[in-house]
C-alpha cells in the first residue's frame, strides 16, 4: 500500500511538473524505484490470477483458475495492465503518445482502492474499521485535490487555445477582441 500512496502523489508530479519529470528520467534512484514498483505490480498482477474471491450472490469462496481469470479480466486486469506496461521505453517520439502513456501512468493511482478492501476485510472491530475508513476518505480528499491540481497545471501549460472563437454567436470572446493583447 505504500507503494500506491507514493504513486498518487510522484505520478501526477512527474506528468505536470518538468523538473519532476526530468528528476524522475535521470536519477538513477528513481529508474531504479520505478523499475521495483514495475515488478511489484506485474507480480501483483500475476497474483491476482490465482487469489480465490467470495462470490457476492452465494457468499461461496471461487477457487477455480477459470472463474477467477474471467472475473480479473473483465473486471481489474486493463487498468492494471496499462498502468504497469512500461509504454516509456518504446521508441515512439510523438506528443500525442507520451500524453497517452503519462495518462496510462496516472492510472497506477486506482491502485489505491485496494486499500479500502484490505480495510473491509481487515479483522478490526467496528471501530477500528470506521476509524480507518475515515482515515481512507481523508487520504483520498488529498490525493483527489492533489491529482486535480496537478492536472490543471498540465493543461494550462500547454499552448492550446482555451477561449472558444465565439460565445454562442451573440458576445465577442477576448480572442476576436482587437483590444486584446496576447502575450
Amino acid at each position: 500500500m505504500t507503494v500506491a500512496i507514493y504513486n498518487c502523489i510522484w505520478t501526477p508530479l512527474t506528468i505536470s511538473f518538468d523538473y519532476a519529470m526530468t528528476l524522475d528520467d535521470n536519477s538513477d534512484f528513481f529508474k531504479a524505484l520505478n523499475w521495483i514498483i514495475r515488478i511489484l505490480y506485474a507480480l501483483d498482477i500475476l497474483m491476482q490470477f490465482l487469489t480465490s474471491y467470495i462470490d457476492s450472490t452465494t457468499g461461496d469462496e471461487i477457487m477455480k483458475p477459470s472463474m477467477i481469470a474471467r472475473r480479473y479480466m473483465a473486471g481489474e486486469f486493463i487498468v492494471d495492465f496499462l498502468s504497469t506496461f512500461p509504454f516509456k521505453l518504446l521508441p515512439i517520439d510523438d506528443s500525442r503518445f507520451r500524453t497517452f502513456a503519462s495518462m496510462c501512468a496516472l492510472l497506477k493511482t486506482l491502485r489505491i482502492r485496494k486499500l479500502y478492501q484490505t480495510i473491509t476485510q481487515a479483522n478490526l472491530t467496528v471501530e477500528q474499521k470506521a476509524f480507518a475508513k475515515i482515515g481512507f476518505y481523508s487520504l483520498l480528499i488529498f490525493i483527489y485535490t492533489h491529482i486535480i491540481g496537478c492536472l490543471m497545471f498540465f493543461f494550462l501549460k500547454t499552448n492550446y487555445l482555451w477561449v472558444a472563437p465565439t460565445d454562442f454567436g451573440a458576445i465577442r470572446s477576448r480572442v476576436q477582441d482587437p483590444w486584446y493583447i496576447t502575450g
